[in-house]
């Protein structure tokens, strides 16, 4: 069934790229083909179907060992151009209760540079959650949005408690309470999106940025605001003012006390300290 990384379903409702909730389709795509199937038997996706569904149960407690186990088969992103024409989405994965097989968008590799493959464990993660769903008989009283979410939460906590990955998925927008005291109003837009910095030590820290805007028509300016999360916390804050010829320049900037970088440029080109530790206190450094 499903499993998005920000909404979808198609069918037996499936997975998407940015946001994990589903919503049914009409209609079935054409599978993915034998030909691209066979690339399971090359191992691009390593895993241990036992141990996934031993933790599946550990989680749940349900009697998975009653339950027949899911094929699972792998295919490139190529496969599922059906499925993404079809709905106008990405989709990393799909349990089909059917025939009682899981498929992997291999694109998932290539999701989580820190740790290559670890969110492909996720996306089979979460399509067990949705194949014990089946089993279970909660497919008949529980909507399929109310499943999507529960997938989803299942395969966070097992990506955190199993594998140790603490930000692998994108948080949600800070409430006013969790930023600074903000010399301007900010519009934010979009999702948050990932990017990877090198702390003091040169050692690679994923970060995720959300962006927005302010324009101060009177005046003619344009600002653009950056707003940073690093470890499960909002640790930054920088508003630049734009200038169609001169670029951004940084007027406004806050990190937390814990946090406080040291910075080139208007991107996100940031050097953080090694290892630091949440003060839950801004500091106001322009």
């Amino acid at each position: 069934m499903k499993r998005l990384f920000l909404i979808g379903i198609v069918g037996s409702i499936l997975i998407l790229s940015v946001v994990r909730t589903g919503f049914p389709v009409e209609g079935h795509p054409t599978e993915p083909t034998p030909q691209s199937l066979t690339l399971r038997s090359k191992g691009w996706v390593s895993y241990d179907l036992a141990e996934l569904i031993a933790d599946l149960a550990e989680l749940t407690n349900w009697p998975v060992a009653d339950w027949p186990a899911p094929q699972i088969l792998q295919a490139p992103s190529e496969a599922f151009q059906g499925w993404t024409q079809l709905n106008r989405r990405s989709y990393f994965g799909q349990y089909d209760p059917e025939r009682n097989r899981i498929f992997l968008n291999l694109r998932c590799i290539s999701k989580f540079p820190e740790h290559p493959g670890a969110y492909c464990i996720g996306v089979l993660f979460h399509e067990l959650v949705h194949w014990g769903q089946y089993h279970s008989g909660m497919e008949e009283y529980v909507s399929g949005s109310e499943r999507e979410l529960h997938a989803t939460d299942y395969e966070m906590r097992y990506v955190e408690t199993r594998l140790g990955i603490e930000d692998m998925y994108p948080p949600d927008r800070p409430t006013p309470d969790q930023l600074p005291p903000l010399g301007m109003p900010i519009r934010l837009k979009g999702p948050a999106r990932r990017v990877i910095v090198q702390d003091v030590a040169g050692q690679r820290q994923g970060l995720w940025v959300i962006t927005g805007t302010w324009i101060e028509a009177r005046a003619m300016k344009r600002y653009q605001v950056q707003i940073i999360h690093h470890r499960k916390h909002w640790v930054g804050v920088r508003i630049f003012q734009i200038d169609p010829v001169t670029g951004g320049r940084l007027v406004e900037g806050w990190w937390d006390q814990g946090y406080i970088p040291s910075q080139r440029g208007v991107g996100p080109d940031i050097t953080f300290p090694v290892d630091p530790v949440y003060r839950a206190r801004w500091v106001r450094v322009r």
